[in-house]
Protein backbone atom coordinates (compact mmCIF):
# COMPACT_ATOMS: atom_id res chain seq x y z
CA UNK A 1 0.00 0.00 0.00
CA UNK A 2 1.10 3.44 -0.46
CA UNK A 3 1.80 6.17 2.41
CA UNK A 4 -0.71 7.82 2.49
CA UNK A 5 -2.30 10.62 4.72
CA UNK A 6 -4.57 12.94 4.00
CA UNK A 7 -1.56 15.77 3.36
CA UNK A 8 0.61 13.09 2.29
CA UNK A 9 2.12 12.93 -1.25
CA UNK A 10 5.48 10.96 -3.15
CA UNK A 11 8.48 12.17 -2.86
CA UNK A 12 9.56 14.32 -5.83
CA UNK A 13 13.24 15.31 -7.46
CA UNK A 14 14.50 18.42 -7.23
CA UNK A 15 17.44 18.39 -9.62
CA UNK A 16 20.69 18.72 -8.52
CA UNK A 17 23.00 22.09 -9.53
CA UNK A 18 24.57 20.61 -12.40
CA UNK A 19 21.19 19.94 -14.09
CA UNK A 20 20.10 23.18 -13.85
CA UNK A 21 21.56 24.64 -17.05
CA UNK A 22 19.73 21.38 -18.98
CA UNK A 23 16.67 22.69 -17.05
CA UNK A 24 16.69 26.15 -18.43
CA UNK A 25 17.24 25.01 -22.21
CA UNK A 26 14.17 22.83 -21.67
CA UNK A 27 12.14 25.98 -20.87
CA UNK A 28 13.22 27.94 -24.07
CA UNK A 29 12.53 25.22 -26.04
CA UNK A 30 9.23 24.60 -24.77
CA UNK A 31 8.70 28.34 -24.94
CA UNK A 32 9.96 28.45 -28.68
CA UNK A 33 6.41 26.04 -29.16
CA UNK A 34 4.43 27.58 -27.09
CA UNK A 35 2.59 29.87 -28.92
CA UNK A 36 1.87 28.10 -32.34
CA UNK A 37 -0.04 25.65 -29.76
CA UNK A 38 -2.03 27.60 -26.39
CA UNK A 39 -5.01 25.99 -27.27
CA UNK A 40 -3.15 22.52 -26.43
CA UNK A 41 -1.84 23.99 -23.48
CA UNK A 42 -5.33 25.19 -21.73
CA UNK A 43 -7.43 22.04 -22.57
CA UNK A 44 -7.27 18.84 -20.53
CA UNK A 45 -6.17 15.43 -22.86
CA UNK A 46 -6.34 12.40 -22.66
CA UNK A 47 -3.56 9.96 -23.26
CA UNK A 48 -1.85 6.34 -22.63
CA UNK A 49 1.57 6.86 -21.14
CA UNK A 50 4.61 5.29 -22.67
CA UNK A 51 5.75 2.20 -19.64
CA UNK A 52 8.80 1.75 -17.85
CA UNK A 53 10.35 3.29 -14.85
CA UNK A 54 8.56 5.12 -12.17
CA UNK A 55 7.14 2.47 -9.79
CA UNK A 56 5.60 3.31 -6.46
CA UNK A 57 7.43 1.94 -3.28
CA UNK A 58 5.49 1.82 -0.45
CA UNK A 59 5.37 1.86 3.57
CA UNK A 60 2.60 2.19 6.39
CA UNK A 61 5.16 4.40 8.57
CA UNK A 62 6.49 6.74 6.03
CA UNK A 63 10.12 5.48 7.46
CA UNK A 64 10.50 1.87 6.55
CA UNK A 65 9.43 1.06 2.48
CA UNK A 66 8.85 -1.59 0.35
CA UNK A 67 9.59 -1.54 -3.10
CA UNK A 68 6.27 -2.73 -5.08
CA UNK A 69 8.15 -3.08 -8.33
CA UNK A 70 4.43 -1.66 -9.81
CA UNK A 71 5.56 0.54 -13.12
CA UNK A 72 3.03 3.70 -13.25
CA UNK A 73 4.72 5.33 -15.99
CA UNK A 74 7.83 6.06 -18.04
CA UNK A 75 9.07 9.08 -18.83
CA UNK A 76 8.35 10.94 -15.68
CA UNK A 77 9.41 13.40 -13.79
CA UNK A 78 9.46 15.26 -10.12
CA UNK A 79 6.24 13.01 -9.34
CA UNK A 80 3.87 14.90 -6.46
CA UNK A 81 0.93 13.01 -5.22
CA UNK A 82 -2.58 13.96 -2.95
CA UNK A 83 -5.25 12.23 -1.72
CA UNK A 84 -8.17 14.05 -1.29
CA UNK A 85 -10.79 13.17 1.38
CA UNK A 86 -12.78 10.69 -0.43
CA UNK A 87 -9.70 8.56 -0.91
CA UNK A 88 -8.45 9.48 -4.27
CA UNK A 89 -5.26 9.44 -5.63
CA UNK A 90 -3.78 12.04 -7.67
CA UNK A 91 -0.47 11.70 -9.04
CA UNK A 92 0.95 15.13 -10.74
CA UNK A 93 4.09 14.54 -12.93
CA UNK A 94 5.85 16.06 -15.93
CA UNK A 95 5.98 13.74 -18.62
CA UNK A 96 8.42 14.25 -21.47
CA UNK A 97 5.63 12.56 -24.19
CA UNK A 98 2.61 13.34 -23.65
CA UNK A 99 0.03 13.24 -26.99
CA UNK A 100 1.99 14.25 -29.19
CA UNK A 101 3.69 16.99 -27.07
CA UNK A 102 7.25 17.02 -24.71
CA UNK A 103 7.58 18.28 -21.56
CA UNK A 104 4.15 18.84 -20.14
CA UNK A 105 2.19 18.39 -16.53
CA UNK A 106 0.21 15.61 -16.16
CA UNK A 107 -2.21 13.90 -13.56
CA UNK A 108 -2.62 10.32 -13.33
CA UNK A 109 -5.50 9.38 -11.20
CA UNK A 110 -7.11 6.40 -9.13
CA UNK A 111 -9.71 5.34 -7.53
CA UNK A 112 -8.74 2.15 -5.84
CA UNK A 113 -5.69 2.39 -3.95
CA UNK A 114 -3.75 2.86 -6.98
CA UNK A 115 -4.11 -0.47 -8.72
CA UNK A 116 -5.19 1.46 -11.75
CA UNK A 117 -5.11 4.60 -13.15
CA UNK A 118 -5.84 7.20 -15.99
CA UNK A 119 -3.66 10.09 -17.55
CA UNK A 120 -4.82 13.47 -18.05
CA UNK A 121 -2.59 16.16 -19.52
CA UNK A 122 -3.82 19.18 -17.29
CA UNK A 123 -5.64 22.00 -18.36
CA UNK A 124 -4.06 25.21 -17.82
CA UNK A 125 -5.25 28.65 -18.30
CA UNK A 126 -2.77 31.66 -17.87
CA UNK A 127 0.57 29.90 -19.18
CA UNK A 128 0.48 30.65 -22.80
CA UNK A 129 1.71 33.79 -24.67
CA UNK A 130 5.27 32.89 -24.69
CA UNK A 131 5.46 31.29 -21.10
CA UNK A 132 8.03 28.41 -20.69
CA UNK A 133 5.39 25.33 -19.98
CA UNK A 134 4.39 25.43 -16.39
CA UNK A 135 6.15 22.64 -14.81
CA UNK A 136 7.84 20.98 -11.89
CA UNK A 137 3.89 20.33 -10.24
CA UNK A 138 3.29 20.81 -6.72
CA UNK A 139 -0.12 19.76 -5.11
CA UNK A 140 -2.28 21.21 -2.51
CA UNK A 141 -5.63 19.98 -1.77
CA UNK A 142 -7.54 23.12 0.14
CA UNK A 143 -10.13 22.57 2.99
CA UNK A 144 -12.75 23.58 0.82
CA UNK A 145 -11.34 20.88 -1.90
CA UNK A 146 -9.70 23.47 -4.01
CA UNK A 147 -7.15 22.11 -5.62
CA UNK A 148 -4.06 24.47 -5.67
CA UNK A 149 -1.35 23.77 -7.75
CA UNK A 150 2.49 25.25 -7.43
CA UNK A 151 4.46 24.95 -10.82
CA UNK A 152 7.50 26.34 -12.48
CA UNK A 153 7.34 28.61 -15.81
CA UNK A 154 9.38 31.45 -17.03
CA UNK A 155 7.70 34.78 -18.39
CA UNK A 156 11.38 35.14 -20.06
CA UNK A 157 11.41 38.56 -18.56
CA UNK A 158 15.16 38.36 -18.02
CA UNK A 159 14.61 37.50 -14.21
CA UNK A 160 14.63 33.43 -14.65
CA UNK A 161 11.59 30.89 -13.55
CA UNK A 162 9.92 31.29 -10.79
CA UNK A 163 6.74 29.54 -9.06
CA UNK A 164 3.69 30.37 -9.75
CA UNK A 165 0.33 29.22 -8.82
CA UNK A 166 -2.50 27.97 -9.98
CA UNK A 167 -6.47 26.63 -9.03
CA UNK A 168 -8.78 24.50 -9.87
CA UNK A 169 -11.71 22.16 -8.88
CA UNK A 170 -11.63 18.92 -10.27
CA UNK A 171 -7.49 18.56 -9.89
CA UNK A 172 -7.52 18.87 -14.09
CA UNK A 173 -7.99 22.17 -14.71
CA UNK A 174 -6.29 24.73 -13.49
CA UNK A 175 -5.81 28.34 -13.82
CA UNK A 176 -3.10 30.59 -13.21
CA UNK A 177 -3.68 33.29 -10.18
CA UNK A 178 0.18 34.83 -9.54
CA UNK A 179 3.50 34.48 -8.70
CA UNK A 180 3.87 32.61 -5.15
CA UNK A 181 7.82 33.21 -5.41
CA UNK A 182 10.33 34.60 -7.28
CA UNK A 183 14.25 34.84 -6.49
CA UNK A 184 15.30 38.43 -7.84
CA UNK A 185 16.92 36.86 -10.68
CA UNK A 186 17.91 33.68 -9.47
CA UNK A 187 16.41 30.32 -10.40
CA UNK A 188 13.61 28.88 -8.27
CA UNK A 189 12.83 25.33 -9.49
CA UNK A 190 10.85 22.28 -8.49
CA UNK A 191 8.87 24.24 -5.64
CA UNK A 192 7.13 22.34 -2.07
CA UNK A 193 5.29 23.41 0.21
CA UNK A 194 3.93 22.30 3.72
CA UNK A 195 1.22 24.16 5.38
CA UNK A 196 1.43 24.22 9.40
CA UNK A 197 -1.25 25.59 11.67
CA UNK A 198 0.94 28.83 12.03
CA UNK A 199 1.28 29.08 8.58
CA UNK A 200 2.75 27.83 5.08
CA UNK A 201 6.49 26.94 3.96
CA UNK A 202 7.94 26.64 1.01
CA UNK A 203 11.29 25.24 -0.48
CA UNK A 204 12.71 25.35 -3.43
CA UNK A 205 16.26 24.98 -5.85
CA UNK A 206 18.42 27.60 -6.17
CA UNK A 207 19.77 27.91 -9.43
CA UNK A 208 22.82 30.32 -10.34
CA UNK A 209 25.05 32.17 -8.23
CA UNK A 210 26.78 29.40 -6.76
CA UNK A 211 24.81 29.13 -3.50
CA UNK A 212 24.43 25.43 -2.49
CA UNK A 213 21.45 26.03 -0.37
CA UNK A 214 18.07 25.95 -1.02
CA UNK A 215 15.04 28.47 -0.97
CA UNK A 216 12.98 28.99 2.13
CA UNK A 217 10.34 31.48 2.71
CA UNK A 218 6.83 31.54 4.60
CA UNK A 219 3.31 32.67 3.76
CA UNK A 220 -0.18 33.11 5.72
CA UNK A 221 -2.22 32.41 3.12
CA UNK A 222 -0.12 29.99 0.37
CA UNK A 223 -0.76 32.45 -2.42
CA UNK A 224 2.33 34.51 -2.04
CA UNK A 225 5.92 33.84 0.06
CA UNK A 226 8.96 35.85 1.50
CA UNK A 227 11.82 34.90 1.17
CA UNK A 228 13.81 33.70 4.55
CA UNK A 229 17.35 32.56 5.07
CA UNK A 230 18.45 29.89 2.46
CA UNK A 231 17.80 25.80 4.00
CA UNK A 232 20.40 23.39 3.98
CA UNK A 233 19.47 19.58 4.66
CA UNK A 234 21.97 17.73 6.53
CA UNK A 235 22.95 14.22 7.76
CA UNK A 236 26.42 13.02 8.94
CA UNK A 237 28.08 15.99 7.50
CA UNK A 238 26.62 15.11 3.89
CA UNK A 239 24.01 17.72 2.15
CA UNK A 240 20.92 16.32 0.91
CA UNK A 241 18.32 18.20 -1.94
CA UNK A 242 14.93 18.90 -0.28
CA UNK A 243 12.21 16.53 -1.81
CA UNK A 244 8.56 17.25 0.35
CA UNK A 245 7.35 17.23 3.80
CA UNK A 246 4.05 15.85 5.23
CA UNK A 247 2.15 16.31 8.29
CA UNK A 248 3.01 13.37 10.53
CA UNK A 249 1.95 12.84 14.53
CA UNK A 250 3.68 15.25 16.69
CA UNK A 251 5.10 17.39 14.14
CA UNK A 252 6.46 16.96 10.41
CA UNK A 253 8.70 14.36 8.36
CA UNK A 254 10.92 15.89 5.02
CA UNK A 255 11.96 13.89 2.83
CA UNK A 256 15.45 14.40 0.91
CA UNK A 257 17.93 12.69 -1.55
CA UNK A 258 21.27 12.84 -3.17
CA UNK A 259 22.14 10.38 -6.53
CA UNK A 260 21.97 6.95 -4.24
CA UNK A 261 19.37 7.62 -1.13
CA UNK A 262 16.92 8.92 0.05
CA UNK A 263 16.77 10.14 4.05
CA UNK A 264 14.05 11.79 6.24
CA UNK A 265 14.33 14.86 8.69
CA UNK A 266 11.71 15.75 11.20
CA UNK A 267 10.76 18.84 12.43
CA UNK A 268 7.96 20.32 14.93
CA UNK A 269 7.53 23.40 13.48
CA UNK A 270 8.14 23.56 9.90
CA UNK A 271 11.02 25.18 10.40
CA UNK A 272 14.01 23.87 12.14
CA UNK A 273 14.39 20.61 10.71
CA UNK A 274 16.50 17.22 12.59
CA UNK A 275 17.75 14.46 10.45
CA UNK A 276 16.46 11.02 11.34
CA UNK A 277 18.21 7.70 11.91
CA UNK A 278 18.99 5.67 8.92
CA UNK A 279 18.20 5.35 5.00
CA UNK A 280 14.68 5.52 3.85
CA UNK A 281 15.58 4.18 0.26
CA UNK A 282 19.06 3.24 -1.28
CA UNK A 283 19.67 2.64 -5.03
CA UNK A 284 19.06 -1.19 -6.05
CA UNK A 285 21.63 -1.62 -9.12
CA UNK A 286 21.25 -4.56 -9.60
CA UNK A 287 17.63 -3.86 -10.91
CA UNK A 288 16.75 -2.45 -14.40
CA UNK A 289 13.62 -0.48 -12.98
CA UNK A 290 16.45 2.10 -11.25
CA UNK A 291 19.34 2.31 -13.86
CA UNK A 292 19.29 2.77 -17.28
CA UNK A 293 22.04 1.27 -20.19
CA UNK A 294 22.21 2.81 -23.28
CA UNK A 295 21.60 0.63 -26.33
CA UNK A 296 25.17 1.05 -27.06
CA UNK A 297 26.03 -0.48 -23.54
CA UNK A 298 28.83 1.31 -23.35
CA UNK A 299 27.43 4.31 -20.65
CA UNK A 300 25.77 3.08 -17.83
CA UNK A 301 23.82 5.84 -15.30
CA UNK A 302 22.43 4.94 -12.40
CA UNK A 303 19.75 7.05 -11.12
CA UNK A 304 17.29 6.93 -7.93
CA UNK A 305 13.68 5.90 -8.09
CA UNK A 306 11.52 9.29 -6.56
CA UNK A 307 9.23 7.96 -4.23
Amino acid sequence: MYFKQETSRLVQGPLTQEQYSQKKQSFQQTTNQQDSRQQFEQKSVDFTPPTGKTTGPGSTDGLNFTRTNQVITDQGDVPDLAVDKNGKIYLYYVGWTVAGEQNKTVVAISEDNGKTWIYKKLGLIGFEGGMAAAVDPDIQILDDGTFRLYVTSDPEDGQGPRTYYAEGKDGINFTKMGVAFSGSGRFVLDPSTLRTPSGWHFFAGVGGGGIEKGWHATSEDGKTFTQQEYKEFVKDGKGYIFANAIAIPGGYRAYAFDNRTIVSFFSTDGENWTAEDGVRLTLDPSSQLETGVLKDGLCYKNSLIRL
